[in-house]
């Protein structure tokens, strides 16, 4: 069962090119002396139009770990002693981001960016794992003990930590090539600002952790305004991903025309994403998907709750407007996907936007 999972998500590829980055702090290369921190990179990050990297924080320990002999709270020890315990025996299966994030994709440790990945990208939370590559950037555990502040605690986190840090970074970018980076935590993303050294055809960008802070507002300077981190994250992905960036024109028209046939306000997300809500908490979300790298390959649309609760009043009359169509859940969101068209036609696009739009009204008022 192992192997099967190994096999299906992520590839051991550039474990090799892993354990051969240099330090000139840890004198048998970082990833040889903490093999179980290297990153996970999925099976199919290859083969992404745009490479993502995901950068998290740390790992964290506590005292059990330390009373089995680790010296992961002294960070010269955990970095350079010869012989000593980095790992307990206890701690091992908690310290591998292929065990940890892969094996249970759905219950892994950060759903959230599981449904943002889908939301933007398409596919299942199996799919976003085998397509990104991800680890955590201090290579020592941070101290769980009563409240710590991990290393976010100045007291903890030493020179030694981002220099080490540091290191690896630049040897995990040039061994990936990622095309972008997104740290998911801004105490990270802050310690490797703290270096000048540029990453050629690399963007860069951070967002805040994905647990607590994900739906938390914040403002993002490029954007000049305020947004969810969860929507932050998104739009750093979706404008990563090229294919979309000749669909926002076309899309944008498309906004127009059916504000105006239908003389509500739809709204557009990230330029390529339109949509409706109604005030009954469900809507309409659309989008073209590209076939064999043409942008306007399908123009899909959907019927959206994004609770699974909100979807239940709605079932039994959308099942009976569309019997052959099968709900799909995303996390908490789910959709319906109620059409395709096959080919670029503005007009056929607007008239079926137009007949959804009404099937959807009809259904929204006979349950209120």
């Amino acid at each position: 069962m192992e192997n099967q999972a190994k096999e299906k998500f992520f590839t051991e590829k550039f474990d090799n090119d892993f354990r051969a980055i240099r330090s000139e702090i840890v004198k048998e290369g970082i990833f040889n002396r903490i093999s179980r921190m290297r990153p996970m990179v999925g099976a199919d990050y290859e083969k992404q139009p745009a490479k993502i990297l995901l950068v998290l924080e740390s790992y964290y320990f506590d005292q059990e770990d330390q009373d089995n002999g680790s010296v992961f709270a002294n960070a010269d020890d955990w970095y350079m002693k010869d012989g000593a315990i980095l790992i307990p025996k206890i701690s091992e299966e908690n310290v591998n981001m292929h065990e940890n994030w892969i094996c249970n994709p759905t219950k892994g440790p950060y759903p959230n960016i599981y449904r943002s990945l889908c939301a933007v990208r398409g596919g299942d939370f199996e799919s976003q794992c085998r397509s990104i590559a991800i680890y955590n950037y201090f290579l020592r555990p941070a101290f769980n003990n009563n409240g710590t502040k991990g290393f976010g605690d100045k007291k903890y986190c030493k020179e030694i930590d981002r220099k080490v840090a540091y290191e690896a970074f630049c040897g995990i970018v040039d061994t990936l090539k990622p095309n972008i980076v997104v740290f998911l935590t801004k105490l990270s993303f802050d310690t490797f600002q703290k270096h000048s050294k540029s990453f050629e055809n690399v963007k860069i960008e951070y967002t805040h952790h994905p647990s607590r802070q994900w739906h938390k507002y914040s403002y993002w300077e490029n954007y000049r305004g305020s947004f969810k981190n969860k929507d932050k994250f998104e739009r750093i992905i979706a404008d990563s991903l090229e294919k979309r960036y000749d669909q926002i024109p076309i899309i944008s028209e498309v906004k127009d025309e059916i504000s105006m046939v239908t003389n509500e306000n739809w709204w557009t997300w990230g330029g390529w994403l339109l949509g409706i809500k109604f005030k009954n908490k469900i809507g309409i979300e659309s989008c073209f998907e590209s076939v064999d790298n043409k942008p306007f390959g399908k123009f899909k649309i959907f019927i959206v709750t994004w609770s699974k609760e909100d979807y239940q009043p709605y079932s039994e009359l959308l099942t009976e407007t569309y019997p052959e169509k099968s709900q799909m859940d995303q996390g908490k969101k789910v959709i319906l996907q109620v059409d395709e068209i096959q080919e670029n036609n503005k007009d056929l696009i607007i008239e079926k936007l137009e007949l959804h739009y009404e099937n959807l009204k009809r259904i929204v008022e006979q349950t209120s």
